[in-house]
């Protein structure tokens, strides 16, 4: 013992003379020699190496050894009396006050039947730091976890990490785990069932208002639960699960029975859609059928809608008519036709102006959805919902150079989209603002006056919402694309023996070139004109490669293609003089130049 006090005595001159570390050094030669031999020596020398990292303010440290201590039963009534003295009491009235505060100002999130008051909660927190504590089970005298609430450090989450899924945690679970939770994605939500107050323990917390806000719900029974979702059909259920391993049968059956229950129309609500994804059909009804069925495999209900519009077909109608009888059964569905055909495209837009969701996807209907990469793109919407108005979805083929990107709204969202889009599938579209902005009637006006509108006014639709929110670019895999029949909108080209597609041909190209030039027109007043010159050029360039697409499907040059291009480059250069910028004559010549070089690099590749 005379050595343990000497021990001690050295330590503190030590310590008092600067050299902390060299003081801590003392007391672990001492342990590592006393283990093997003399344990009941090492346990002492671990205790009051405590008391002195106590002394010194080493709070942290100093928990960290009671915590072994009382692990393994050494002087367990002096370790609990020194912590529960030392760093309970002095906090107990703060954190009680905390405790009622947060019960009374979350008391329609805490659905128990027994009100728990502050001293009968089973942990209390030992405060070592700002925003660190360690837990403390007041019942059983033990410390358990650390948790540190402060800022995160946590590294990015990584793409496939499922943060939009609400969790369950019952009965039993990781103490930290709703806090991790929540510095990873504030918007998730947390459900706790539990009948004793562990997930009551939470509100003593400071900073527990901050951190958990009001996404998290308190429960004491599974029926309390099972009745509130039922009830509330406009919350999503907590798909993911944490707790004990013998609930989570159950868990299982009920989340089954839940879901079921919401796909029904009693229980359908359709006030809170995230995502609708809308197919425009005509004459496919196997194909729409067979794509609602591979989408009604999703585990989402109140979250999604599954739209299909026909334009009023007349072939493959038997499809539809499945449509219709599923939707008596799954009310995710939605089915709707035209009373007469009102002419191609329109259906695409009527599916954006009755999605019921926050977000519309477009889907033709020979590609199918990633059906587990549909929870990344809920997420995503949710967490941008206040700022982007369009979302471009990445397939297999289509836009699967998509960068995970974000593009601030006006010049650098327009030129990243501006003719970009061909394809229709993966589009995605904030439906307020088709509404807000009367894009239907809009759309309808250009598409025949316009040939751009008339061939991919999904591209139009998004190039004008890029003026009013940002647009984000997705790299993960949302749709992977089918093979279209091509019965419908095909005809042969004299002499080449090739379908090639009516609006991909050279004439079709140099008109829809020009109805994109109108619409930087209409909407020359929202960016510079030195940009609108640039955008010149971009669409130049791009339907100059189109044309090298149409060489490669056709296999020949012929007279069509040297008037096309010779007209475009004229028109072009025509436009950019009614700019009206005043440029110098080296300038003009670097233009000319530019849009020369475009012609010939395309010439070259189209050379028989």
């Amino acid at each position: 013992m005379k050595e343990i006090k000497l021990l001690i005595e050295n330590a503190k001159k030590l310590s008092q003379s600067g050299h902390l570390e060299q003081a801590l050094a003392l007391f672990m030669d001492e342990i590592s020699e006393c283990e093997e031999s003399q344990v009941e020596d090492a346990a002492e020398i671990k205790f009051q190496l405590a008391y002195f990292l106590f002394e010194e303010r080493c709070y942290d440290n100093a928990v960290i050894v009671w915590k072994d201590l009382l692990e393994n039963g050494y002087r367990t009534k002096d370790t609990v009396s020194i912590v529960e003295e030392a760093f309970l009491a002095p906090n107990d009235k703060e954190f009680e006050a905390f405790y009622q505060k947060n019960c009374l100002k979350y008391q329609m999130q805490i659905m128990v039947e027994k009100k728990w008051a502050y001293k009968d909660l089973p942990y209390r927190f030992i405060p070592v730091a700002d925003h660190i504590y360690y837990v403390y089970d007041f019942e059983n005298k033990r410390i358990l976890q650390k948790l540190e609430l402060g800022p995160s450090q946590e590294e990015e989450a990584s793409d496939k990490e499922n943060l939009y899924d609400s969790v369950l945690l019952w009965d039993s679970w990781d103490y930290g785990l709703p806090i991790q939770i929540k510095k990873r994605e504030q918007n998730q939500s947390i459900y706790f069932l539990s009948k004793i107050p562990s997930h009551l323990c939470y509100l003593q917390l400071p900073e527990f208002d901050g951190l958990f806000h009001a996404s998290w719900y308190m429960f004491d029974a599974a029926k309390t639960l099972q009745e509130f979702f039922h009830i509330h059909t406009e919350i999503p259920l907590p798909r993911l699960y944490g707790g004990s391993e013998e609930r989570f049968p159950i868990y299982q059956d009920w989340i089954q029975q839940a879901h079921e229950y919401r796909c029904t129309k009693e229980g359908r609500n359709n006030n809170r859609v995230l995502l609708t994804f809308g197919i425009p059909s005509f004459n496919r009804g196997h194909r729409a059928l067979k794509n609602v069925k591979h989408m009604q495999n999703l585990f989402f209900d109140s979250e999604v809608e599954f739209l299909v519009v026909d334009n009023c077909s007349i072939e493959n109608v038997e499809g539809y008519q499945e449509l219709e009888r599923l939707a008596e059964s799954d009310s995710r569905i939605t089915y709707y036709r035209f009373p007469e055909n009102p002419g191609e495209n329109n259906s695409t837009y009527e599916v954006l102006n009755r999605a019921a969701g926050t977000f519309c996807c477009l889907l033709s209907d020979e590609d199918f959805i990633y059906l587990d990469n549909v929870y990344y793109y809920l997420q995503l919407l949710r967490k941008y919902e206040e700022t982007v108005g369009f979302v471009c979805g990445a397939g297999a083929v289509y836009y699967e150079d998509n960068e995970e990107q974000i593009f601030s709204k006006g010049e650098e969202a327009f030129v990243r989209i501006m003719w970009r889009l061909n394809y229709l599938s993966g589009l995605i579209f904030k439906t307020s603002m088709f509404h807000d902005l009367n894009m239907y009637q809009w759309l309808v006006e250009r598409r025949e006056s316009n040939p751009f509108v008339y061939a991919y006014g999904h591209n139009a639709l998004a190039m004008r919402f890029s003026f009013e929110r940002d647009i984000y670019m997705c790299g993960i895999n949302l749709f992977r694309e089918g093979k279209d029949e091509g019965t419908v909108h095909m005809k042969e080209l004299d002499g080449t023996g090739q379908n090639i597609l009516s609006y991909a041909t050279y004439e079709q190209r140099r008109l829809q070139f020009q109805g994109c030039i109108q619409l930087f027109n209409e909407w020359k007043e929202r960016v510079s004109i030195r940009f609108l010159q640039k955008c010149y050029l971009l669409v130049l360039k791009k339907v100059m490669n189109l044309f090298y697409v149409h060489k490669k499907v056709s296999g020949n040059i012929d007279i069509g293609f040297q008037e096309a291009a010779d007209n475009i480059l004229a028109y072009a250069i025509e436009e950019i003089y009614r700019l009206g910028i005043p440029i110098s004559n080296e300038e003009l010549y670097a233009i000319i130049t530019a849009m020369i070089d475009i012609h010939a690099e395309f010439s070259e590749l189209l050379a028989p």
